[in-house]
């Protein structure tokens, strides 16, 4: 079950209380280790927003239908796809005074769900270099005791997606692609980093959420005190493997201190991981939203 603000909370009854639908239902698709939950920490930060947090990956981890951890109970019994898809179409036809109507989710989340996913949303993707992904995730995942205990550390173990979440994430734009007949707006992490208001201004414009400038910087927060629908499941799941913490702990984009990283130097499984992954990030990566100070033909 999704949890949201409390029922006597002013701007849930603003919501409540208005007459006209969003002016922008907006979903953004991304993979693990991506900034994707501070990118959200961001349209929080809009006031009139009423935002959804990895409902898909709920169901797609621990609903009914899962793939993954069969062997156990199920710890989302009622969260199917089709009910989150139901979820999100109706918070689409609600009247209330949200300007904006937005979910994030993990594009291999829904891997055999496409045609199911709601119409009435634009789809945008925020990518990220495969480099820096695997190099965040492996880290966090032998850090985790219950990985250690349950699935172990490997990253198809811990995440099962066989395009290790990043090929997932293509196939779901190509799908778009042909099915809008228009190419999907498509965002890098580390544009959104070095030009955080030059990148949420031209995300605002083409998807139009409306811009404000409290959208560049927020106060810490507990998983409980943000103004958004979570799943309780991964709100304990955070718990325990401290996904959310650094966005969480965040206070605006901050742009981290450069590292080099030599490829050929790191283990076997991420150099695999990257290897794989690398020409879909690539393929994204060309028609992304650019900054718009910098040189079109980068």
């Amino acid at each position: 079950m999704a949890t949201q603000a409390r029922a006597d909370s002013p701007r849930r009854m603003a919501w409540e209380k208005g007459n006209d639908k969003p002016a922008a239902k907006v979903m953004l698709w991304s993979a693990p280790r991506s900034l994707s939950t501070v990118f959200e920490r961001s349209i929080i930060a809009l006031e009139t927003s009423d935002v959804y947090n990895e409902m898909y990956t709920a169901a797609y981890l621990f609903g009914p239908e899962r793939l993954w951890l069969k062997k156990i109970p199920s710890l989302a019994p009622t969260l199917s796809h089709a009910k989150v898809t139901k979820k999100l179409n109706t918070a689409s036809q609600k009247s209330y005074t949200a300007s904006v109507l937005f979910a994030k989710d993990f594009a291999f989340a829904v891997q055999g769900h496409f045609d199911e996913l709601p119409e009435d949303f634009m789809h945008t993707f925020l990518i990220r270099n495969p480099v820096k992904v695997f190099t965040s995730l492996k880290p966090r995942l032998e850090a985790s005791r219950l990985s250690k205990m349950v699935v172990g550390t490997s990253i198809l173990g811990c995440i099962p997606a066989e395009g290790y979440t990043i090929k997932e994430l293509y196939d779901l734009f190509e799908y778009m692609e042909h099915k809008t007949r228009k190419t999907p707006i498509v965002i890098d992490a580390d544009d959104l980093l070095s030009d955080p208001e030059g990148m949420m201004r031209q995300y605002c414009s083409v998807t139009g959420i409306p811009y404000d400038e409290k959208m560049l910087r927020w106060k810490p927060a507990k998983a409980s005190e943000l103004r958004w629908h979570c799943p309780r499941v991964l709100r304990v799941s955070n718990l325990m493997m401290g996904w959310y913490n650094a966005a969480l702990g965040s206070s605006g984009f901050r742009k981290p201190t450069p590292k080099k990283i030599d490829v050929n130097e790191l283990p076997a499984e991420l150099r695999e991981a990257i290897d794989f992954t690398t020409p879909y990030y690539q393929a994204m990566y060309k028609i992304r939203l650019r900054p718009e100070k910098q040189d079109s033909t980068d």
